[in-house]
């Protein structure tokens, strides 16, 4: 039975997210103005149902589990003998991260599959497999974009009324121009972890008709709503923007780090290991994510192989999101020469 106990709040963000978190008696359902234009409202309700079983299950043993990996991971309770435990307990102290990847593994399976079930026995099976695709294209949409140059928030000199609709359509016009290649990529998908099931997984699991031509039943008045609480939302981001706050939240995040990189290039754009990723970060906060690139570029064939590994991450991620397999190559290098990049390499690839 999915029951929602207290109050359920409901609230609008930018992307194409759709969450539900439970603090105490209060539920929060945060779903992105992407996804709330896109799915039909039996594909939301899908997904809402999925995010409420997730809810209703008995994780509290998981999260138990995942609160001593963090305390151990910051180094548990330090004093003057912690050197000394540490050595005599690192063993244990490797089999239980070993043994913690296991179970994160199984359990966020299990999780998954448990809640992929209670979007067939309350909602319908097709709409089910659809926004599990649909939520896909959006997941696929966001890390190619992650890539590509934009245009930042507090570019404009007061706030823009149209950015929520401009960031709606970038995904509808995505979403005409690559949902072919989409559809290719979810079914090519291989799981990066063992017992992680990829969203073909998910709806091959849900045996309905074919997803990729199915649509759900549209009602025109909820697509007229879902049009008005988006439109409402981007009144609200802009109203609660009052003059002076907007000015001086663009001084910090706009004008300041713009002025860095002017100053930066009327010093004929100086290079060393100590400013250079300062620099991409700047750029890539300005939505200069292309020459945030180009600069990496210069790094790794400009300094020292020790003084690139930055760069070769950037770089490396960048191609990830445009599927080239030099990134993978990249990223193996990386790892060979620092461990440290093993983790994050990982995430990259995921």
């Amino acid at each position: 039975n999915i029951e929602a106990e207290g109050i359920i709040r409901i609230s609008l963000t930018y992307g194409g997210t759709v969450e539900a978190h439970q603090a105490g008696n209060v539920c929060t359902l945060t779903i992105g103005v992407i996804a709330l234009d896109f799915l039909s409202e039996a594909e939301l309700y899908c997904l809402i149902l999925h995010e409420f079983s997730r809810i209703n299950s008995n994780e509290d043993n998981y999260y138990t589990v995942i609160k001593h990996y963090d305390w151990m991971s910051n180094g548990g309770n330090p004093s003057i003998v912690s050197p000394v435990s540490e050595l005599m307990f690192r063993c244990r102290t490797l089999e239980f991260e070993l043994e913690y990847q296991r179970y994160m593994n199984t359990v966020s399976a299990l999780y998954e599959c448990e809640a992929d079930a209670a979007m067939t026995e309350f909602g319908d099976a097709l709409c089910a497999a659809s926004a599990i695709l649909k939520k896909n294209y959006i997941s696929l949409y966001e890390w190619e974009d992650r890539a590509k140059d934009f245009v930042p928030y507090y570019a404009s000199e007061t706030p823009n009324p149209g950015f929520v609709a401009e960031t709606v359509d970038s995904f509808r016009k995505a979403f005409s121009e690559r949902s072919e290649a989409w559809n290719k990529l979810t079914e090519n998908e291989i799981s990066p972890i063992a017992g992680k099931k990829t969203a073909f997984m998910r709806i091959s699991g849900l045996r309905t008709s074919d997803p990729f031509e199915s649509e759900c039943k549209e009602r025109e008045e909820y697509r007229i709503e879902c049009g008005r609480a988006i439109k409402l939302f981007s009144e609200s981001v802009c109203n609660a923007e009052d003059v002076e706050g907007y000015a001086l939240m663009r001084e910090e995040l706009y004008i300041k780090p713009l002025e860095a990189i002017e100053a930066w290039e009327s010093e004929e754009k100086p290079l060393n290991a100590e400013n250079y990723y300062g620099i991409v970060d700047t750029l890539t906060e300005l939505g200069r994510v292309s020459e945030a690139e180009e600069l990496c570029d210069r790094v790794i064939k400009e300094l020292p192989e020790e003084e690139c590994f930055d760069a070769m991450f950037y770089k490396a991620s960048n191609m990830l999101s445009r599927y080239d397999d030099g990134g993978i190559e990249l990223l193996k290098k990386l790892t060979q020469a620092d461990s440290y990049y093993e983790e994050l390499g990982r995430d990259a690839m995921i």
